[in-house]
């Protein structure tokens, strides 16, 4: 199931300038890649190796959206006040907010959000995750997230696109790039919404300064004035 995403997965890896046009360049890339791969096949093998047993619960978390408390972002429960991940508990509540599954290895393949009625699948490659989110009742594909991770493990970028008309209308994206230094790192935000005409407005970036502890942890978030990643002449508003 490695190759689902590939390329657009290769794009986000390679890309530097994150301007208004390479993000809309990714964004047609994963549309291609996503209306030529077959789903189905794909969910219903990731279906097949969950190990239900090892389900895990949440009944918060439900202002991260799709994927509650695997949301990809290292910062936004500690940028927003009234956004909090939870816990996750073993035994299964009164009408979670939230399902995770996993596979024998322990690894997350599934998240059934029951507020949104959608469920997001996670297809796992060497070096990258493509997390499929699509209305449980219809199947229509809602949001894909890629999530890059560097050679220690640690999110080094994830992108996030929204769709609705049956992924024929783009109408939002989240991005965030880190770059981590000894036990700080640096975190660029960055946001864009579509209009009526589906053209990116323009793309918003805030940087934050993260400290963490010896483990990686994140102890605290702030605001800051590092430079950003983004090369400011590109941005279209």
């Amino acid at each position: 199931m490695d190759w689902v995403c590939k390329n657009a997965a290769v794009m986000l890896s390679e890309m530097v300038d994150y301007s208004v046009e390479n993000v809309v360049l990714l964004q047609k890339c994963l549309e291609k890649e996503i209306a030529v791969a077959d789903l189905r096949s794909v969910f219903d093998k990731i279906e097949s190796h969950i190990d239900f047993q090892s389900s895990r619960y949440g009944m918060s978390a439900v202002l991260l959206g799709y994927m509650g408390y695997y949301h990809p972002s290292r910062i936004i429960d500690f940028v927003f006040d009234n956004v909090k991940r939870g816990r996750l508990t073993r035994k299964e509540p009164f009408m979670p907010k939230f399902v995770y599954d996993y596979d024998i290895s322990g690894t997350l393949v599934r998240i059934k959000n029951t507020e949104l009625k959608t469920d997001t699948y996670v297809i796992c490659a060497d070096t990258y995750r493509v997390c499929v989110s699509r209305e449980a009742p219809t199947g229509e594909i809602v949001s894909v997230t890629i999530i890059l991770n560097d050679d220690y493990g640690r999110i080094e970028k994830w992108i996030q696109y929204h769709w609705y008309f049956k992924m024929t209308k783009m109408y939002q994206v989240f991005m965030e790039i880190y770059r981590y230094e000894d036990e700080k790192a640096f975190c660029t935000a960055i946001h864009g919404m579509c209009g009526e005409e589906e053209i990116i407005y323009g793309l918003s970036n805030t940087e934050f300064s993260i400290k963490l502890d010896s483990n990686g942890k994140i102890l605290n978030v702030n605001f800051c004035e590092a430079p950003s990643v983004i090369k400011q002449r590109h941005l279209l508003f």
